[in-house]
């Protein structure tokens, strides 16, 4: 039976790990709101990782979120790839996305060091980002690798798979100037690295658990 045509409160019981994403990052936001905390309270840097030892800001940069509006358009995003846990299946989902979360903070970690030492400026160090969106774009990447279909359509444009990662970093970055563009690219990068993982296990009949 396609989902498309359940009713909305069946379609949600289809997609438990994207549904429970989305409460999860909602309910932080109105804890945020809550309590007032200031948005640096949340965010991760090298500087503040790696320099004065936050290691706890890996996990709440990614759970927080600017604004009710940065919020939204993330879990749109989210909604919109939910049936990547319709092929992988909720627990693999899930791994995947938690495996995704950590390597990309550690590669926006390295980014942001390199950044520093080509640039010989610290103050890249303490260029911080928030919210969920590395996660998507390394989800999107992996979905992009690993799907069987060769082509996506956006908008009833025909974007071939391999290429929607990349479309979609230049779309958000002309629509919203002010995002990280090393928290995505590090997102992207961590699927990508995720994805060529899966295809030499593919290739050495080796089974990865996570894909």
């Amino acid at each position: 039976m396609d989902v498309r045509s359940l009713p909305i409160w069946r379609r949600l019981q289809a997609y438990p790990g994207t549904c429970g994403v989305i409460a999860l990052l909602s309910a932080v936001l109105g804890y945020q709101n809550w309590k007032a905390v200031p948005l640096d309270a949340w965010s991760v840097s090298y500087v503040s990782v790696v320099v004065e030892r936050e290691w706890w800001r890996v996990g709440s940069s990614v759970l927080a979120h600017a604004s009710v509006l940065h919020l939204a358009m993330n879990l749109s995003a989210l909604w919109g790839m939910r049936e990547l846990e319709g092929e992988l299946g909720t627990v693999r989902y899930l791994e995947s996305s938690v495996r995704v979360w950590v390597l990309s903070e550690a590669l926006f970690l390295l980014l942001q060091w390199l950044r520093m030492r080509w640039r010989q400026d610290e103050q890249y160090g303490q260029q911080a980002a928030v919210g969920y969106s590395g996660v998507l774009f390394g989800l999107l990447t992996l979905w992009s690798q690993v799907a069987p279909m060769g082509t996506f359509y956006v908008e009833g444009i025909a974007v071939p798979a391999l290429l929607l990662p990349l479309v979609a970093l230049l779309a958000t970055q002309i629509l919203v100037p002010q995002a990280s563009l090393v928290g995505h690219v590090a997102g992207l990068l961590a699927g990508a690295l995720l994805a060529a993982d899966w295809r030499i296990g593919k290739a050495l009949g080796l089974q990865r658990p996570w894909i």
